[in-house]
């Protein structure tokens, strides 16, 4: 009897550890999101009307990941919002956000993410180098 509480006490260590370590990814990917958000427009571009595919959204690197941007909505009630999503479709848009996924998928998404930020910082830093080039050119 006293084994089996011992391990049931480890058990909700563990479960209580694997809430913090969420939280705290969740809390990441909320950032990241707070700040890519205001700025994906003009590292991405925006809508092409002309392209009924075309979304607010880019694939995170070359997983199964996308980040939206921009509100998504269709003929109805349905609505995506900015955030962090699963492909569901083939497409970049109805797919799962990331916050309602659980185990190894979390964490396959946090991973994908982390290992995106970087491209997308040195994406930033090339057109601000390029703009400063182009302020230059004009003084």
């Amino acid at each position: 009897m006293k084994n089996l509480q011992d391990l049931q006490e480890k058990v909700e260590k563990m479960l209580d550890g694997e809430k913090k370590r969420r939280r705290v990814a969740y809390e990441f990917v909320e950032q990241a999101q707070k700040i890519l958000t205001p700025i994906a427009s003009d590292l991405w571009g925006g809508i092409n009307e002309h392209d009924p595919e075309s979304t607010d959204a880019v694939y995170v690197g070359k997983s199964d990941i996308y980040f939206r941007w921009g509100e998504h909505i269709a003929d109805g009630d349905n609505c995506e919002m900015p955030g962090f999503y699963f492909v569901k479709t083939y497409q970049t848009y109805w797919g799962e956000n990331i916050t309602d996924v659980y185990g190894s998928h979390f964490w396959y998404a946090i991973r994908s993410i982390v290992e995106w930020l970087p491209v997308v910082i040195e994406f930033m830093n090339t057109k601000e180098i390029s703009r400063d080039k182009l302020i230059a050119l004009l003084k």
